[in-house]
């Protein structure tokens, strides 16, 4: 072999090797912001004018009433109307209010006797609980959250040492196959009736999947592209 063509050897292998690391890059850091996010699911309460974000280890709850420093229209006038709105108008909105799901607890006599607006609607605060299939997701994506990492700092090392590459290969699919685990275990759940319906005194509401789902769809759709 010349030492040209060794030299173009060399070259389309580094340059293979930057794309993989590249789409991994772009896959890990998709993965960590739909692990971390609290917006996996999401339904708007019309009698409470709260919106519920709920997440697999973090749940928020932007509040749109009166309380908070605007009239009651305006709120209900900007949540109407968001599809008219500019990108920058979700800054102007009251903070989200979060709390973890390992801190949270239903008090019964609240639920129950006093009806007190935190907990009065038994299925949202089921929501707000750690519960097993949620823990699982957790699991599976969290394993696969560290399977990536480990696939990124070895593909760095493969640079220097190109069998690395065997190893950040097998981390990879390793961190694909945890994700799908994960991801179908919480579509199955999220899908049962007692996950995705919310009853309230004025109606029915259907809890939607969040933006966050689809991200990390496509997260995992780059780990597997290369």
């Amino acid at each position: 072999m010349s030492a040209t063509e060794e030299s173009q050897n060399k070259c389309s292998q580094k340059t293979a090797l930057s794309l993989f690391f590249l789409l991994e890059l772009i896959a890990h850091v998709l993965g960590c912001v739909a692990l971390i996010s609290p917006s996996w699911q999401y339904v708007y309460l019309e009698n409470g004018r709260t919106e519920h974000h709920h997440g697999l280890w973090l749940d928020c709850k932007r509040d749109y009433s009166h309380d908070y420093g605007r009239s009651r229209e305006y709120y209900e006038t900007l949540y109407r109307l968001n599809k008219q709105q500019s990108p920058f108008d979700q800054f102007f909105l009251t903070s989200l209010l979060c709390v973890y799901k390992f801190d949270y607890y239903i008090d019964m006599e609240d639920l129950y006797d006093h009806n007190h607006d935190e907990n009065r609607l038994q299925d949202d605060a089921n929501q707000h609980l750690l519960l097993g299939w949620k823990i699982v997701s957790l699991a599976a994506l969290g394993f696969a959250t560290l399977a990536a990492s480990a696939a990124l700092l070895l593909s760095v090392c493969a640079f220097c040492h190109r069998t690395l590459i065997c190893a950040a290969a097998v981390l990879v699919t390793v961190a694909a196959l945890l994700s799908s685990m994960g991801l179908l275990i919480f579509y199955i759940w999220a899908n049962h009736q007692d996950n995705n319906i919310i009853k309230e005194e004025d109606g029915i509401y259907e809890v939607n999947y969040e933006l966050v789902i689809f991200q990390l769809i496509a997260a995992e759709k780059e780990n597997n592209r290369y």
